[in-house]
């Protein structure tokens, strides 16, 4: 258990209280610019808006280069992109929350329209989470829960894009950033009136990338990207009060592998003394046997088994210079990986008819997207000479449709309100026909005799051959079908939410609004009840499978891959309320105070994340409700004539029902399911915009976490690794092939969860000749030490990333010179632990285990780039 110590409400508020109370003289010198924001469905303000935003504007998107989610979230400290097993594995972190089952913790929406997915097969967000990003006019980060009037997904905070507007007159851009490492990208746009009523535009990207990486086991260039991405917009405008809005977008974008690396395990974990069976355990004294296949296979650098120990990843990971891409090749082709591609189609439409006191909006969406992922699953190596191989092949084809009616105010009075209601649906088909070879698990021959399942016979064979004997299309002796599970997941979501915003006195109003949800859900996933175990263990002993079975190499009367027989389904509902309150205080013209308290959930469901193993049983795989209460105290502020603004909030976030993996009794054995267990998050956030002089600017933001577990005594294991990496068993439930561990994570912090961030923005513009400025532009982000795992034994360093930019601009064109992580920071940034294969040990006295220690997969951080961009505008 760990203790931490923590800075009490009180003080927070009293640290706030004095940041955004200071006093300061007038001076007649620049003005931080107004930002219009559309929070709450309606123009206003930014530092009129009761809640904690952050803006970037279409003009930061172009001359920083934010091209993609990964981008966005590194403009604020209160949100992170982690990156799991995956391309589709994105997870996106607000304020210390990282998502665990079910959909993102933040919504992603273009145009007021959600368009946030998850994943099957894994547990973070799909790839439509991250659109092609062009044609943006605004990006705007909202923080804490805003389930009201964000939607089914924006459980604590939102990401949203809005795009640009066709102009009443004609207008045009035009711009490109040509890089290092063969970047290049290319962008533009036209708009204007078309005749009549009417008004359109027309926008399109080219981008193209090589990648920072060479994979150590091909020799070839890893991680780059290429696509395209067009849109048309008109905007018919028949009268002052009417105007409908159509938008249709096409992208279709090709990824390399990632740039992965393989951290072998560099500390031995004594395995507590409560787990052993000569204290009652279930772990056999002397467990785990000496025996690893990387001694087997000569695999240098790793650490042997000891016994009452298991090997593992602890403390900070090693930089990218020590850590080399190792990704397997494909053994068909002898290259890498194709990686992955996106092809989405999305239609919008949007109708605003001002009623006189009231405005009705209709927003409609569709959206047809297939995607493609085939990629190494280890990143250790090559499988001509490994004799354990992982293969993922990732087929998903995935329909959105949805429609939301607006209703609300449209005068000014002291009562201003929103009622609405949104259809929401989605239809996925996912086919996963990923592989798994451990062909040391497997007797090659009639003569392989004397070894213990799991226990590798000599001599191991490499997977390679295997492999590439499995195939889409057999067209060649040899050769096998792939044979593809098939999962299928239909979501259907109604929702009606309402905002009331009541000005009660002079300088005081009162918010409330809410949000009423009712979502049902159908999953499908394999029947491999029915099929024959590809390791030839037979289970199934059903004649009409036996016949329907293809032969497994070297394996008498088993199958190479699943014959499927049906699809196993599963239903769940759920119905909840989620309301929001707050009171917002201005006893100046420059000053705005609020206090808020929301309650979020994200409904219960039926995880999709087996690993590939065993048949999918919904009822076992349902998980209830996460649940979030949120207070919050906060204030915008402007001084000094507004030259500078201070923004601020502290809160605490009760999280009362994280998701979290625990083992439950099955039958004879046991099996994972997601349970809830409390947690908490005390934070803080800073935000400061200074003209410091008419040439000289600061932006700046903080932000302060102290996230911790609290009791989680439902959390069970029999697993060796995650037993000892717990470093805990507090008591042993069960017995026989059920004994498991009562493990202990209260008071360790939360995954992925820094104490401290930072970002900041130091920029110098000044005239150079005539309507021409000259710029120079320097920014800089911290982000402290985060955790990877819940047992908190690995951590990602903490690190600094400094980028600069120098060019010249004016009203119509921009050149801008720029270096991307200007001092080639080489941290490892995200990542996760997994199961390392080399090692394998099993007691043939007892016949416990396998124990598979784990490594950790690391994904590779940019490096060092620079190039040019250069934006142009005519017309307007």
């Amino acid at each position: 258990m760990n203790s931490r110590r923590r800075m009490p409400p009180g003080g927070l508020m009293l640290a706030l209280a004095g940041c955004l109370g200071f006093g300061a003289p007038s001076a007649t010198w620049a003005e931080v610019a107004e930002i219009v924001v559309t929070t709450r469905q309606r123009a206003e303000n930014l530092q009129e808006v009761p809640i904690a935003i952050a803006a970037i504007t279409g003009e930061d998107v172009e001359r920083r280069g934010i091209d993609n989610l990964a981008a966005v979230t590194r403009q604020t400290p209160s949100l992170a992109l982690d990156k799991g097993f995956s391309p589709q594995d994105t997870r996106i972190v607000i304020r210390g929350l990282a998502p665990t089952r079910g959909r993102q913790n933040a919504a992603v929406l273009v145009d007021g329209i959600d368009i946030s997915s998850e994943s099957i097969q894994t547990a973070g967000g799909s790839l439509l989470i991250d659109p092609a990003l062009f044609d943006i006019e605004r990006v705007e980060v909202v923080k804490g829960p805003q389930n009201a009037l964000y939607g089914r997904s924006a459980f604590n905070g939102a990401i949203s894009y809005i795009t640009r507007q066709p102009s009443e007159s004609f207008e045009g851009r035009v711009g490109t950033d040509v890089g290092s490492d063969g970047r290049l990208r290319l962008s533009g746009g036209v708009s204007g009136p078309l005749g009549g009523d009417f008004y359109g535009g027309l926008s399109g990207l080219i981008h193209d990338f090589d990648g920072y990486y060479t994979n150590s086991v091909t020799g070839e260039e890893i991680g780059g990207s290429d696509g395209s991405a067009f849109a048309g917009t008109l905007r018919w405008v028949p009268t002052e009060r009417l105007a409908i809005t159509a938008r249709v977008q096409y992208s279709d974008d090709d990824y390399e592998v990632d740039a992965y690396g393989f951290a072998d395990p560099n500390q031995q974990f004594p395995i507590p003394a409560g787990a052993l069976a000569a204290n009652g355990g279930f772990i056999p004294a002397g467990f785990p046997p000496a025996l690893d296949v990387g001694t087997l296979i000569g695999t240098p650098g790793i650490p042997p088994l000891v016994p009452g120990f298991v090997p593992g990843p602890g403390g900070t990971f090693p930089d990218e210079s020590s850590l080399p891409a190792t990704l397997s090749e494909d053994p068909r082709t002898g290259s890498d990986y194709s990686g992955a591609s996106r092809e989405v189609t999305r239609a919008t439409l949007n109708i605003e008819w001002d009623l006189g006191e009231v405005k009705l909006t209709s927003l409609s969406h569709a959206a047809a997207t297939e995607t493609f992922q085939n990629h190494d699953g280890n990143s250790i190596g090559s499988v001509s000479v490994l004799p354990f191989h992982s293969e993922v092949w990732f087929d998903n084809d995935t329909d959105l449709l949805s429609q939301e009616l607006r209703l609300q105010s449209n005068d000014d009075s002291s009562l201003q309100w929103t009622i609405g209601a949104l259809y929401w649906d989605e239809e996925t088909d996912f086919r996963d026909g990923s592989l798994n070879c451990f062909t040391n698990a497997l007797p090659f021959s009639p003569n392989d005799t004397g070894f213990p399942p799991f226990i590798p016979p000599l001599p191991l064979t490499p997977c390679g051959p295997f492999v590439a004997g499995i195939v889409d299309n057999p067209t060649q002796p040899g050769q096998f079908a792939r044979n593809p599970d098939r999962w299928f997941r239909d979501t259907e979501h109604w929702s009606a939410y309402f905002l009331v915003d009541w000005q009660f006195l002079d300088n005081w109003s009162l918010a409330i609004e809410g949000r009423y949800v009712d979502e049902d859900l159908d999953v499908g996933g394999p029947d491999l009840d029915t099929v024959i175990d590809p390791f030839g263990l037979g289970y199934n002993q059903d004649p009409a499978v036996l016949a329907a079975c293809v032969p497994f190499p070297f394996v008498p009367n088993s199958c190479i891959a699943p014959v499927l027989a049906g699809v196993n389904t599963g239903s769940e509902s759920d119905s909840f309320f989620t309301p929001k309150a707050t009171v917002r205080w201005t006893p100046f013209a420059e000053q705005m105070y609020y206090f808020s308290v929301a309650r979020a959930e994200k409904p219960s469901g039926i995880s999709t994340v087996t690993g590939g193993i065993g048949a999918f049983v919904p009822e076992d795989n349902k998980f209830r409700p996460e649940k979030l209460t949120v207070w919050e105290l906060g204030g915008k502020t402007r001084w000094l004539e507004n030259r500078l603004q201070l923004n601020g909030a502290v809160f605490y976030q009760d999280f009362e029902d994280k998701q979290v993996s625990t083992q439950v009794p099955s039958g004879s054995l046991l099996k994972s399911k997601v349970i809830n267990v409390p947690a908490e998050v005390w934070g803080a956030e800073l935000q400061l915009d200074w003209f410091i002089s008419d040439y000289l600017s600061f932006t700046g933001a903080y932000t302060w976490l102290d996230t911790e577990y609290e009791s989680t005594s439902e959390i069970f294991s029999r697993s060796t690794g995650t037993v000892t990496y717990s470093g805990s068993c507090n008591q042993v439930v069960g017995t026989g092939s059920q004994a498991r561990c009562l493990l202990d994570y209260s008071g360790n912090e939360l995954e992925y969860a820094p104490d401290h961030a930072f970002t900041g923005t130091l920029s110098y513009r000044r005239p150079l000749r005539g309507a021409t400025d000259w710029l120079a532009e320097f920014d800089g982000s911290y982000t402290d030490e985060r955790y990877a795992d819940q047992a908190n034994t690995v951590k990602f360093d903490s690190y600094w990333l400094a980028n600069l930019r120098l060019g010249v601009s004016s009203d119509r064109w921009e050149v801008i010179g720029y270096v991307d992580n200007l001092f080639d920071d080489d941290t490892i940034k995200t990542g996760f632990t997994s199961i390392d294969p080399r090692y394998i040990a099993f007691d043939p006295a007892t016949f416990f285990g396998p124990v598979l220690p784990n490594g950790a997969r690391l994904l590779l951080p940019d490096q060092r780039s620079y190039g040019l961009r250069v934006n142009y505008r005519f017309g307007g």
